[in-house]
């Protein structure tokens, strides 16, 4: 055997020192490294799936929310829609509004007798006094159904016969209502 000198084993030895360390860190450190970046990607891939299903599940946690106040809300309007079967005490109603505030009137082009129609449709004409007309319309805009008002036309007519008495007013009211189904 021959003889080394103290700095070639001090070389030899920081040497295999070397090469073992490089060893364990290729084959060792490195694949922990990667295997750790790869995790971290999963794990954020992971972590964004999550929000955007807790942000799916509470937006339809809040829709469902919505659905059942929308719900409970027309469940309160249903008195007020027209139902099917009620053009007789829509109609007595109507005349009703008419001899409380002094009145003439008179429907007509209804479809109000066609039971399948989805919206209903009537031209009422009144005859009265202005005062009386503008109390009749006031109390039909708060009518317990949802009527629309889809043509207003207004004309004056003297009074019959009388030039003292007030003049009279013609009242044309086109008018709609949306049949529940």
């Amino acid at each position: 055997m021959f003889r080394l000198s103290f700095e070639k084993k001090l070389l030899l030895i920081i040497a295999a020192f070397g090469l073992g360390s490089a060893a364990i860190i290729s084959a060792v450190i490195i694949p922990t490294i990667r295997q750790i970046r790869q995790i971290n990607r999963q794990t954020y891939e992971l972590r964004l799936l999550l929000e955007r299903q807790f942000n799916r599940t509470s937006q339809l946690r809040m829709s469902a929310d919505q659905i059942r106040t929308v719900q409970e809300g027309t469940a309160a309007f249903a008195r007020y829609r027209f139902q099917r079967g009620e053009a007789l005490s829509l109609i007595t109603g109507l005349e009703a509004l008419s001899a409380r505030h002094r009145l003439d009137h008179t429907i007509e082009r209804s479809n109000l007798d066609q039971p399948d129609a989805p919206r209903l449709t009537f031209v009422l004409t009144t005859v009265g006094t202005l005062p009386d007309t503008l109390r009749y319309l006031s109390d039909l805009e708060t009518y317990p159904k949802f009527l629309t008002i889809e043509t207003l036309d207004w004309s004056a007519r003297p009074s019959p016969g009388n030039s003292l008495a007030p003049p009279l007013v013609n009242m044309r009211l086109a008018l709609a209502l949306y049949v529940n189904q």
